[in-house]
């Protein structure tokens, strides 16, 4: 029964999934990746959220400043991958960048080059 005036909401796709990590647990120094639904759709057809992904490791936020720029950047503790390597969300060890993005090294990847 839909109610006059509502909307049925539309199949969950791969697009209507967001992620996050969770606060670090100081105790453990891991933390958690979870995944969330970014906007309103139907949660019970379609895509389902991936499990959470517990035990990876803590980062540490580092800002690098200039005159011209603020750049906010994460690594993780203990973790450096190498130029052309990336860090996937929810994983812990490196993989090499998808053609068209590319990585200075770190954990970083980028594949948007507008300003």
């Amino acid at each position: 029964m839909v109610l006059k005036g509502t909307r049925k909401r539309p199949a969950c796709t791969a697009n209507d999934i967001g992620h996050t990590y969770l606060p670090c647990d100081r105790q453990t120094n891991t933390r958690t990746a979870t995944y969330y639904y970014n906007k309103p759709c139907d949660t019970t057809t379609g895509v389902n959220l991936p499990p959470a992904v517990a035990g990876l490791p803590c980062s540490t936020l580092f800002i690098v400043q200039s005159s011209q720029f603020v750049l906010n950047r994460w690594r993780l503790t203990g973790m450096q991958c190498d130029v052309g390597s990336y860090l996937p969300f929810a994983n812990s060890s490196c993989a090499k960048c998808n053609p068209g993005t590319y990585s200075i090294g770190g954990a970083d990847v980028y594949g948007d080059w507008t300003l």
